[in-house]
């Protein structure tokens, strides 16, 4: 197996993720709530970056990005982010299985998460419940 595939069995304290987690205590001593809603979201695009680099280590083709895996994970991570109910607000996800390569699936992630993201922040005000639909298919163009 390739050093880097090996990433899984490496410590928690290697893990960006796991790392970032602990920058919460940090983020709490912000009294500013707008500044600290910022820099939230500025770390929340640096984990969806480093998502698609892992998804990419991970992949059999290291030039291709499975997405529909990436996106699935994006989201869950972006829910546990906003620390979202699973009772208020439902994932439906249907995704037809994806590769695209890094100069595509960076920018797609970021289109991704910053839909994902806005829906968690306003599709559901004063604790409304609900759905959020994703759908990814293939199309020919």
């Amino acid at each position: 197996m390739a050093p880097h595939r090996d990433r899984a069995r490496a410590g928690d304290e290697t893990d960006p993720l796991v790392q970032a987690r602990g920058r919460d205590e940090q983020l709490r001593v912000v009294d500013d709530p707008h500044l600290r809603a910022l820099l939230q979201d500025c770390r929340q695009r640096i984990q969806a970056m480093a998502l698609i680099h892992e998804a990419l280590y991970q992949a059999d083709d290291l030039s291709r990005v499975p997405f529909e895996m990436y996106v699935r994970r994006l989201a869950a991570q972006l829910l546990r982010a906003y620390d979202v109910a699973p009772r208020r607000i439902r994932l439906s996800l249907h995704a037809d299985p994806l590769a695209l390569d890094i100069d595509k699936a960076a920018p797609c992630a970021l289109i991704f998460h910053e839909l994902f993201s806005n829906a968690l922040k306003h599709a559901f005000p004063d604790g409304r419940s609900g759905t959020i639909d994703v759908a990814l298919h293939c199309t020919p163009y």
